[in-house]
């Protein structure tokens, strides 16, 4: 972002140097200093968030929908009811569903990360899955476990299953985002068994991939795995707690998002 856009969209809403730079969390005089020049990358995206957030809030004084008298009430109070309670009261007002309409066709976007802009939304979905999966999972502390032992004490089985469980951590994290792409109008739906069934494919999915690659690992003898383990993971009683397991964990994250 150069100094004169920075200028430019900052009085085409008519906010000071000093408002946009609280909200921005930078400090004024970087902000006048870069109003001459240009906005350095690192704080690029902070700015145009904070210009997002302010073109939002003059939009929403302009728009041509009724106003909620409830979130009104909220706003007068200086408070927020939280994500939950305003996620129910958004899926049963038409007022607020008109202003949100009004608002995504007369504001852009919000600013996406610059680390993840460029990648198409899919792929985000797969690259941010990827990571949480290997890290919400415990497979980048047990990689690295198994590969200080592995070093340590000479076991090429042990390092190749650090390998592994990065792998098959990853993999399964891709699956899952995936599909939390491609069920993103069903994890919306304001009908409970739509989004338990969007939220279920999604950790199915990933449960689904992590069970499979575990087993050909142990049918292929991989990092130490052998046939007592590939029996284990091709055991129906196994394959049916991990369709259990996806199953409530789906309806479980459908009621916390209501």
């Amino acid at each position: 972002m150069t100094g004169p856009e920075l200028r430019a969209a900052r009085e085409r809403l008519g906010v000071g140097v000093g408002e946009l730079a609280a909200r921005a969390k930078v400090k004024a005089d970087d902000l006048r200093r870069w109003e001459d020049t240009r906005v350095p990358w690192p704080a690029s995206h902070r700015v145009d968030c904070a210009l997002w957030e302010l073109e939002l809030v003059a939009a929403g004084r302009e728009a041509a929908a009724p106003t909620c008298t409830w979130m009104e009430r909220w706003e007068q109070r200086g408070e927020s009811p939280g994500m939950a309670v305003l996620d129910r009261h958004f899926r049963s007002c038409p007022a607020c569903q008109a202003r949100d309409a009004y608002l995504k066709a007369h504001v852009r976007p919000r600013p996406q990360s610059p680390w993840l802009a460029w990648m198409p939304a899919w792929l985000r979905s797969a690259v941010l899955g990827a990571v949480l999966a290997t890290c919400a999972s415990g497979a980048v502390v047990g990689a690295t476990i198994l590969w200080i032992l592995g070093a340590s004490s000479g076991d090429a089985n042990l390092t190749a299953a650090a390998g592994g469980v990065l792998l098959v951590g990853a993999a399964a994290g891709v699956a899952g985002g995936l599909v939390h792409y491609l069920t993103g109008r069903l994890r919306r739906s304001p009908r409970l068994r739509w989004r338990a069934l969007g939220w279920t494919l999604t950790i199915e999915a990933g449960v689904a991939v992590a069970a499979g690659l575990l087993a050909l690992g142990a049918w292929q003898g991989a990092a130490g795995l052998g046939p007592d383990e590939a029996a284990f993971f091709t055991h129906p009683l196994f394959l049916c707690s991990v369709a259990l397991a996806g199953v409530v964990g789906g309806v479980v994250a459908a009621v916390l998002r209501r």
